[in-house]
């Protein structure tokens, strides 16, 4: 598996703009490209997002990137993004625990011990 993590500031609109745009303008495309896994949006705050992509490989990755750059350009310029943080890595992806859900909305907390809580 290959999996792209992208931290996106917001300098106009906000988060929730900025996941429609992608559930409606990338999503369609990601899904039918070879490789594909899954595409994971968290808003971190009303200005931030975080982007998660994972596919079987880099190649299709690339290839899927590829053929939504020109609505991903367009994205950035509407919302004038900016990529505070980029990692992409080969992985093995476990699925400790989890629901299947289209759109469904979680609110995550930090605990004091670090862990993530789902409320």
């Amino acid at each position: 598996m290959f999996v792209s993590v992208i931290d996106l500031q917001i300098g106009q609109g906000d988060a929730d703009t900025l996941l429609s745009r992608i559930e409606s303008d990338l999503v369609p495309i990601y899904q039918d490209a070879e490789g594909f896994v899954a595409y994971f949006g968290v808003k971190q705050s009303d200005t931030s997002v975080e982007t998660i992509r994972i596919f079987e490989d880099e190649e299709s990755i690339e290839a899927a990137v590829e053929a939504t750059k020109e609505k991903t350009d367009q994205i950035i310029q509407d919302l004038n993004l900016t990529p505070s943080e980029h990692a992409s890595a080969d992985a093995t992806i476990a699925v400790i625990a989890g629901k299947a859900a289209t759109r469904s909305k979680y609110r995550a907390s930090k605990s004091q011990e670090g862990r993530m809580e789902l409320g």
